[in-house]
């Protein structure tokens, strides 16, 4: 949610229709077609296995084309589904990121005794999570679904949502609705130069990635130098 650079074309494109994101009890449940994506994806990784073939290469071709395609044509239903359709339903990456936050120690945490039921939460979750549901029954939002924007945890009017993370075990504190405010906009003496820090750093990530990519070369290269290196190892 914060790195992503396909959310950030998505949010550029589709920010005047937040508002329309499709909640529900159905819109919920289709989350779940995402899997499918996200079993494709497997069976990518799964390829490297494997000699190097033209059904392989044919394989990685046609999951790169079923996951681009339905990326840019899901930006003209933005008015209809809102900015996050596609990594609600069909980002096969999501799901991947998804898992790890179940496995992981990453939650947003709900109060109760401050609560007041105004279900802010769940109106403005681009991800149409019931935020305020999860919340009462679980204590906590932990699904794979949130992508940890934090928009629950701001807009909440009386501070009932936190932030829990790898950070707290480091640094145990509650970054609360004031807390992550301050933080955003820059107000605490700190949040400049790491934000400065996290340009920089995904300025030379982004440089190496590219500088890969030409190295490699195309996806028969790509599947040909990894089995080759399998084949080689001790």
């Amino acid at each position: 949610g914060w790195n992503c650079p396909c959310v950030a074309i998505r949010e550029v494109v589709g920010f005047p229709f937040r508002h329309v994101t499709p909640r529900g009890k159905w819109a919920w449940r289709l989350r779940h077609t995402k899997w499918l994506w996200f079993a494709l994806y497997m069976g990518v990784i799964g390829v490297f296995l494997f000699p190097p073939n033209e059904w392989s290469v044919a394989y990685v071709g046609l999951f790169t084309g079923v996951v681009i395609l339905p990326y840019f044509a899901s930006m003209l239903l933005s008015p209809w589904i809102g900015n996050r359709g596609y990594c609600r339903y069909l980002c096969p990456y999501g799901a991947t990121f998804g898992l790890l936050n179940k496995v992981g120690f990453y939650r947003v945490d709900y109060q109760r005794s401050t609560c007041t039921d105004c279900g802010t939460c769940t109106q403005v979750c681009d991800m149409g999570i019931p935020v305020l549901e999860l919340g009462k029954a679980k204590g906590r939002i932990d699904v794979a679904d949130c992508m940890g924007c934090g928009r629950c945890v701001t807009e909440c009017p009386s501070g009932s949502l936190a932030f829990r993370d790898a950070r707290d075990l480091l640094a145990p504190r509650r970054r609360d609705r004031q807390w992550l405010r301050a933080w955003a906009t820059g107000a605490l003496p700190r949040s400049r130069w790491q934000m400065l820090a996290f340009a920089a750093l995904l300025a030379l990530v982004v440089g190496a990635s590219w500088t890969l990519h030409e190295a490699v070369g195309t996806n028969l290269e790509l599947t040909a130098s990894l089995w080759g290196s399998l084949c080689l190892a001790p």
